[in-house]
């Protein structure tokens, strides 16, 4: 699905734009290049949500909300206050993408250290 999203916000910009608001001719003059930085956010986003539940299903919880409240409060909050010092107004659209991208790898880390610790590997042994 984060491909499918990704997809439609590189390729449809302004249709999607115009589904969502009345576009003037200044926002659909804009709006090609924010969605094209924000749905980039949608590729790693997907498995985001998924090691959070999975992490929640192995009893891992902590790991758990931790990653979500980094990926949906921290890191999304001081990226679109830090980046946009750096880049100017690219910065605000640039955060959710790169807040998925460090979540994305903290993600892939707390599911290989559940896997190492043998969490969420299946007991019942096959006839």
């Amino acid at each position: 699905m984060g491909l499918a999203f990704t997809l439609a916000g590189l390729l449809f910009p302004v249709q999607i734009t115009t589904f969502f608001v009345d576009a003037t001719s200044e926002i659909l003059k804009i709006a090609p290049k924010i969605m094209r930085i924000y749905f980039l956010s949608f590729l790693p986003m997907g498995l985001n949500i998924v090691a959070t539940y999975y992490l929640q299903s192995v009893m891992r919880t902590r790991w758990a909300s931790v990653l979500a409240l980094l990926r949906g409060l921290v890191f999304s909050g001081i990226l679109v206050y830090l980046l946009p010092r750096i880049w100017g107004i690219d910065g605000v659209w640039w955060a959710m993408t790169i807040s998925e991208l460090v979540v994305m790898i903290l993600s892939l880390i707390c599911i290989g250290k559940a896997d190492k610790a043998g969490i969420g590997k299946s007991k019942v042994k096959a006839d």
